[in-house]
């Protein structure tokens, strides 16, 4: 069985299967997470939710948090 995987941050933990993409840049990171969506019919039609794009960037300046993430992308 797999096991939740989470990027414990300062401010936030992220479940780590919900990130699309991971930019690197020489001084920070961009991490960008998959879109919530919820389709589903109801009685007297159909409905469709769905979420805004979100991303964190982490600096290199935030030393624990950027560590972490430099720590989770050397495990995957």
């Amino acid at each position: 069985m797999n096991a939740l995987r989470f990027i414990k941050l300062s401010n936030v933990c992220i479940n780590a299967s919900r990130i699309v993409s991971i930019e690197k840049n020489p001084d920070s990171f961009r991490i960008i997470m998959g879109h919530q969506e919820i389709s589903s019919l109801m009685l007297a039609g159909s409905g469709y939710v769905s979420s805004e794009l979100c991303e964190y960037c982490i600096h290199k300046k935030d030393t624990q948090d950027f560590k972490a993430v430099e720590d989770f992308i050397k495990n995957v």
